[in-house]
């Protein structure tokens, strides 16, 4: 077949190419009014930069909050030296208070008293 012989489908599409259909100007109109009428709503405005920072800072508040209270919990628990057994009564008197009050209540037994 040479490059100037047309098939059946070839000339079928160049006589459609040739008297396409046009679209009346009510259907189009109507078309186009039913797209917008479809269209979501316009976006509300967003806050000023203010109130969009005092919104953010609420809800960021409380998480570096509690960063910062385990940041001091973990550089405490670092920095505490275990006393050593001969220190003084008055150093001992606070290790007395955690054994007597706190360890009960957080469902802890010292080791020493479990007889390790």
């Amino acid at each position: 077949m040479r490059k100037t012989e047309q098939t059946e489908p070839d000339r079928s599409l160049a006589a459609a190419r040739d008297h396409a259909p046009q679209m009346r100007d009510a259907l189009r109109q109507r078309i186009l009014a039913d797209a917008r009428a479809a269209l979501p709503a316009p976006a509300a405005a967003r806050p000023a930069l203010g109130r969009r920072w005092r919104l953010e800072w609420r809800w960021a508040a409380p998480g570096l909050a509690g960063a910062a209270c385990a940041t001091l919990a973990g550089f405490w628990i670092g920095a505490a030296v275990p006393l050593a057994p001969d220190a003084p009564l008055w150093a001992l008197a606070a290790l007395d208070y955690l054994d007597g009050v706190a360890l009960p209540l957080m469902g802890m037994v010292d080791p020493l008293v479990m007889e390790f």
